[in-house]
């Protein structure tokens, strides 16, 4: 009895704070509109006063004021008071407000007075207000009285709340009530026998509906989210969790716009153990902001306190199979032609000890952006980075790399462009508590591309699609690099140990361009088909770990096909495949395909296949459709082909009924089931995501 009694004060709680019941009627500044407006009347008989102030109409009255309609069989009108008391078959319609009842006393001055066996619905939402009496005593006070309210329509509804009474004060913000109950259709459920809430605002502080469910992971899980709107700019969602077989989480979501170009989201939570867990936490931030159109800082940071953080509270399954989490912040400055960027970077390996990971705190770099020299077309260009690498286990130190280069572009036979390229790479490393404690190397590099581009249009009228244009591109490209001793320097990354190179390569691109044009005239292009084949032969002498850290298994790199095709705008099929070619295996060594097709009633799908020689292979899809409505459904299954057996599936399955749905979850993956229920009461909020989840929440105060 306890659990339904709390139950019930968030659901009502949650209730009365939406924006449906914040509103104030109709009855705000709309009424100072109407002033100065002629009043008209049209009634069966009209009585009126020796002095000409007030009269009585009865019969079919009809009594009009600017966008203020009233119709009742009697009205008494005082036009010293511009008000009005209308009893039997009241109704009384503005703009965006339909009152009815049995009697109606107010002031077209300012829209105070009351209505009795009354009922209040809003034009612009499904909202209905009913009550014995419904009062405005003043601007800033509003009284209900035996009153209830719903977001369905008819005279069944669904769902309603009822309350003895209910005191609101929109200007303070807050609002307080006696004794209410929740309704199902006209069963009585839920009980609080006294609430005070905040309203006022576009979006409402106050309890969401909450969600309950049961994992053979955390066992038995009820959510309760609360939404507190604390300005115009900001909100913040808290989470209390209960889950029986981990421990009691509490979470934030902090979201937060500062001017235009300065937004983000601070996401932080904690769970009590129980039984055997440990108590654990996790912080997420997302930021960006561009300062004067110069200064811009990113930040994308991500830290959990226990390495098992994500296996036990991770969602998806790109959450759960993390192997580290990563964060960095990036703050730059740009002029005309240069910018300057500070980086930090901090990895934490979430499978094996992180004294050994790698971290760059910080790294500073610096772009010159190409620049044209003298009145030939000859640029140049300097990319140059500092970064300090730090570790608790392992080598320390610092590295600079200068990276000038001059290229030029020319057109030596029409139609065919040579673009060559003459760079300088110098590595200058210090490296901490080292005998040799400094070092440095040069290098030359010698790069050349040659390239054309063909193009050709195919006139075609059939029905709204006039042609297409077809653009060829062949490319032929040369790096060299070359071969000399780098075991003395320090091995931070890849960048230490640069493989030489005399490789030559050719790409060819394909373009596909239709052009359209509607039932208006108005023409338009889409990119039917790209589609690109590259590939090239390595002809310096490697060694067998150059090859490895290169992907080559033979002197040929794997031959790559990049393609995407749209043969609608809401049909996408993409892949990206490379094949072996060596003198002793043919085979394919990375296929990745992925197709989706929608449509604009909720209907689609999405399906890849992923697959990398020797590592993994699998298929991923989902599913959405509305063909069953009002019951839609949501399907996502990850297989494992290498294996035979499925990564995790997820069936979801909503009713939607006119003015609430409940959405039926499962969730399987290896070392878990979980099932959930939620709820939406229209207006007044839905069960959001789970609190342990850091992944975004969407776009801001969408």
């Amino acid at each position: 009895m306890p659990t339904i009694r709390y139950i019930c004060v968030l659901l009502i709680w949650g209730a009365l704070t939406s924006s449906a019941f914040a509103e104030r009627v109709g009855w705000d500044n709309f009424w100072e509109r109407q002033q100065g407006q002629p009043v008209e009347v049209d009634a069966k008989k009209l009585e009126i006063d020796k002095d000409g102030s007030s009269f009585t109409a009865t019969g079919d009255v009809r009594l009009k004021q600017g966008e203020i309609q009233l119709h009742a069989d009697q009205v008494q009108w005082d036009q010293d008071e511009m008000k009005a008391l209308a009893k039997g078959g009241v109704r009384l319609e503005t703009s965006y407000t339909l009152m009815t009842g049995e009697e109606i006393s107010i002031a077209f001055a300012d829209g105070a007075g009351y209505l009795r066996q009354g009922k209040i619905m809003l034009k612009d939402r499904p909202f209905v207000l009913s009550g014995d009496l419904i009062e405005r005593l003043d601007s800033t006070h509003y009284r209900f009285q035996r009153g209830e309210f719903t977001t369905c329509q008819g005279d069944s509804p669904a769902w309603h709340v009822s309350a003895e009474e209910v005191n609101a004060y929109p200007d303070s913000g807050y609002a307080t009530g006696k004794h209410a109950v929740f309704y199902l259709a006209d069963i009585p459920v839920l009980y609080t026998p006294y609430f005070i809430v905040p309203i006022g605002e576009k979006r409402q502080t106050g309890f969401l509906l909450p969600k309950f469910g049961y994992s053979e992971r955390r066992g038995q899980i009820a959510e309760i989210p609360f939404f507190w709107a604390i300005a115009r700019n900001q909100d913040a969602t808290f989470y209390l969790d209960y889950l029986s077989d981990l421990g009691v989480g509490k979470g934030v979501d902090y979201r937060y716009v500062f001017g235009r170009d300065s937004r983000g989201q601070l996401r932080y939570y904690h769970i009590n153990g129980l039984k055997d867990a440990s108590d654990r936490y996790a912080i997420a931030w997302e930021h960006l902001s561009v300062m004067s159109r110069k200064w811009r800082m990113t930040a994308d940071v991500e830290y959990v306190s226990k390495k098992d953080y994500f296996e036990d509270f991770g969602e998806a399954a790109d959450e759960y199979t993390k192997d580290e989490s990563r964060s960095e912040m990036v703050l730059s400055r740009a002029w005309d032609r240069h910018v300057v960027t500070g980086r930090v970077k901090y990895l934490r390996s979430l499978i094996a000890d992180n004294d050994a990971t790698l971290q760059r705190f910080p790294e500073l770099r610096y772009d010159l952006l190409p620049q044209r020299l003298f009145d030939v077309p000859v640029y140049m260009e300097w990319e140059h980075s500092l970064t300090h690498f730090w570790r608790r286990d392992g080598e320390t130190g610092g590295r600079l790399v200068l990276y000038p280069k001059v290229w030029g572009e020319f057109e030596p036979v029409p139609g065919i462009s040579l673009m060559p390229e003459l760079a300088a790479i110098g590595r200058f490393y210090r490296v901490t508590d080292s005998e040799s404690s400094r070092s440095e190397d040069l290098l030359p590099e010698f790069r050349v591309q040659a390239r054309a581009q063909f193009a050709r249009h195919f006139p075609i009228e059939r029905s709204s699609w006039l042609g297409f244009r077809h653009q060829f591109k062949p490319v032929i490209h040369y790096r060299y690099l070359p071969k000399h001793g780098q075991n003395g320097l320090p091995l931070f990354d890849q960048f230490d140990r640069l493989a030489p190179s005399s490789r030559i390569g050719y790409s060819l691109g394909n373009r596909i361009i239709g052009k359209y044009q509607n039932a208006a005239g108005n023409t338009s292009y889409r990119e039917i088909l790209y589609l690109e084949l590259s590939q090239y032969h390595e002809m310096a002498d490697l060694t067998e770990e150059e090859r490895i850290r290169e992907g080559l298994e033979g002197d040929w790199s794997p031959l790559r096909l990049q393609f995407e095709l749209r043969p609608t705008p809401h049909w996408l099929f993409e892949g990206d495949l490379s094949y072996q070619a060596s003198d002793d295996r043919h085979d394919w060594t990375d296929v990745h395909i992925f197709s989706s097709l929608g449509d604009q009633k909720a209907n689609s799908y999405q399906v890849g296949w992923s697959y990398r020689r020797d590592e993994f292979s699998y298929l991923a899809g989902s599913f959405d459709t509305s063909l069953l409505a009002p019951v839609y459904i949501h399907a996502e299954e990850r297989f494992d082909l290498d294996k035979g057996g499925s990564f995790e599936e997820v069936v979801e399955a909503e009713y939607r009924g006119a003015c609430w749905s409940v959405k039926l979850s499962f969730r399987n993956r290896d070392d878990d089931r979980q099932y959930i229920v939620s709820f939406n009461l229209t207006g007044l909020g839905s069960s959001v995501r789970f609190g342990g989840e850091l992944e975004g929440s969407g776009s801001l105060f969408e």
